[in-house]
């Protein structure tokens, strides 16, 4: 699974959501399959603070026309199991 660090986002504490654009993720970055035998994609984002890794995984998209603004996305229910305080932490990377 794709790993990326915290560092590359903007930690949004009032709504506790990370912000990152697409390109920002490097060039190499792409979202791949949470599940082998599902069809959920996501990443796995790992904490410059403190190195846990949590895995996330696509929710919603956010349109513009035809377009594809950003994507959301929410921690697995097992990353919660493991971290409660990952509960309503939500991801938003913009498609620029």
């Amino acid at each position: 699974m794709m790993r990326v660090s915290s560092a590359r986002f903007t930690w949004g504490k009032s709504n506790r959501s990370f912000l990152t654009e697409l390109s920002d993720l490097g060039k190499d970055f792409q979202f791949e399959r949470v599940y082998p035998d599902a069809c959920d994609v996501g990443f796995a984002m790992v904490s410059a603070v403190t190195g846990r890794e949590a895995t996330f995984v696509e929710t919603g998209r956010d349109m513009n026309g035809d377009e594809l603004a950003g994507t959301w996305f929410s921690p697995t229910d097992e990353t919660i199991k493991r971290w409660p305080a990952m509960k309503g932490v939500r991801v938003l990377i913009i498609n620029d």
